[in-house]
């Protein structure tokens, strides 16, 4: 199961400045600031770091989530996220994908645990 976590963390340098600069970050805190600090990653390859483009969503889906997200899986995922995002994909609608990768390990988890 899941050992209690040790009880000091460097923070990587993939998180933003703000998260960076404390010094006593839980398992949580470091989570949010790696989502955060992926998505602004991939998003500022083209100079505008509030979006992400179809190719830097794409490249984001390929390198982030290959387990979560095969490729034969990946195509069709990304052509529905741009139907309805358009051409380009802001942070709270990359974060309703997040949500559902959450839920779909959520599941696979709990799957694992014989549904306890």
């Amino acid at each position: 199961m899941l050992d209690d976590p040790p009880k000091e963390h460097s923070p990587p340098n993939s998180l933003p400045v703000s998260f960076r600069m404390a010094c006593d970050l839980k398992p949580g805190e470091i989570a949010l600031g790696a989502i955060v600090g992926i998505f602004h990653q991939y998003a500022s390859g083209d100079g505008d770091s509030k979006t992400l483009s179809k190719a830097e969503f794409d490249k984001l889906v390929k390198e982030q989530f290959p387990n979560l997200i095969p490729d034969e899986c990946s195509s069709k995922l990304k052509k529905e996220i741009h139907k309805i995002a358009g051409d380009t994909i802001d942070f709270q609608e990359f974060m309703q994908l997040v949500s559902v990768l959450c839920t779909m390990s959520h599941c696979m988890l709990l799957e694992s645990l014989g549904g306890k």
